[in-house]
């Protein structure tokens, strides 16, 4: 799957999380689910929409297995993690959806997008493969993006060696 992770603060007790998913499994499966961890057990749900009218939102604590038990926030085509339900009710391949999650917690204004979405914070479930199989997969990352001033200074230190190489070959 690809996608992208939005967090806007709407103040500090209140932030809305916007999670655009696009299925791009070449298997014919279907996106029936997605869970991620909460930086802080303080953290709630206050409301849930979805562009895919058969996606509800999981309860917390949400058991994503073989992930772990104690899983924040999700959604899915049934009413747990676990499947269930028609495969597809899910998201087919080449297909998107969004997921918008509006959450309240003290200090909420304090966090940014990589509390949420480290490495295997951010889990996906695909049914309905060739046989009734199913796969989950872990997303997210941890690596940090480059400040402008690092990605200047490397540009600028490729570019004076480039000429130097350039110069000694004249």
């Amino acid at each position: 799957f690809t996608g992208d992770f939005s967090y806007d603060i709407m103040d500090m007790d209140e932030a809305v999380i916007t999670i655009n998913l696009e299925n791009t499994s070449g298997e014919f499966g279907y996106l029936t689910g997605l869970a991620f961890l909460f930086p802080s057990e303080d953290l709630v749900v206050s409301s849930f929409e979805s562009s895919e009218k058969k996606f509800g939102q999981l309860s917390n604590p949400i058991n994503a297995q073989p992930f772990g038990k104690n899983f924040g926030l999700g959604s899915s085509t049934f009413k747990s993690w676990e499947g269930g339900g028609k495969p597809s009710y899910g998201i087919a391949t080449g297909s998107s959806g969004q997921f918008v999650f509006n959450i309240m917690g003290e200090n909420v204004g304090s966090y940014n997008v990589q509390d949420f979405i480290n490495t295997g914070d951010f889990v996906v479930r695909f049914r309905g493969y060739a046989g009734g199989g199913s796969d989950k997969v872990a997303g997210g990352t941890s690596a940090q993006v480059p400040e402008p001033i690092t990605l200047v200074l490397l540009g600028t230190g490729l570019l004076y060696f480039g000429y130097k190489n350039r110069k000694e070959s004249s």
